[in-house]
């Protein structure tokens, strides 16, 4: 059986996904390695920063703990939609994932690393779910967390600290936070800084709207074709 990739997309989404995450998913083979899975829905997000965020996201999780509780054994990964794969790396993945309970990419790096919720690999078992139904638990708790993603840190810290493994992914699963330049939000006209050279994916996150992630995932591409056409 195929590992599972697991993402969802909203209506006003979709121009992401056809323009870099599912084009580069199959230019690079990940979509032969793969079963993709797309969850659709008119209103499945919210806005980051805003007071549905949670509640939105809080959809999600339930959908992929619904299919960890049937893949027992398989190996998942969980990505958001904004995403642009530049190779395959579904050995390096799967490998990572085989080593330790979680893999988590990096949002950015500061004195307290923060992991990001929009790429995760596991093999889906017991430790996974009940990790899932705590941290389902901990984002429903009202005026607690601004978004999903301080709920997300929280409890894997408290997880890795009692029964989880935890993996970071290295700044080839790249994002412009892992970067010199972390101004947030980053803006149309906002300079980037030259993605690594061994780049596998580009993480389209530290802004907001669909407009400026389009134009930063453009941006960054075209900055990795300047110097590897």
């Amino acid at each position: 059986m195929k590992p599972l990739w697991l993402t969802m997309v909203d209506e006003k989404f979709w121009p992401m996904a056809d323009a870099h995450f599912l084009p580069s998913f199959k230019a690079t083979g990940m979509y032969d390695d793969f079963e993709l899975r797309i969850s659709a829905s008119e209103d499945l997000f919210g806005d980051f920063g805003m007071d549905d965020y949670n509640t939105s996201y809080s959809k999600e999780m339930a959908l992929v703990r619904e299919v960890i509780a049937v893949n027992f054994g398989r190996l998942i990964v969980w990505s958001d939609i904004d995403i642009r794969f530049y190779c395959n790396f579904t050995h390096d993945i799967a490998e990572a994932a085989l080593k330790v309970d979680i893999c988590t990419n990096m949002d950015r790096v500061c004195e307290s690393p923060v992991r990001c919720t929009g790429l995760q690999a596991f093999i889906a078992g017991d430790k996974i779910l009940r990790f899932y139904d705590e941290w389902i638990a901990e984002n429903s708790k009202p005026g607690r967390w601004n978004h999903a993603q301080e709920s997300f840190n929280s409890v894997l810290d408290r997880a890795k600290a009692q029964y989880l493994s935890v993996t970071d992914l290295d700044v080839s699963y790249w994002s412009i936070g892992l970067s010199d330049i972390q101004k947030f939000p980053w803006d149309l006209g906002d300079p980037i800084s030259q993605p690594p050279a061994n780049m596998k994916m580009h993480h389209g996150n530290f802004t907001l709207g669909l407009d400026n992630k389009m134009a930063l995932m453009q941006a960054v591409w075209a900055a990795r074709l300047a110097v590897q056409p």
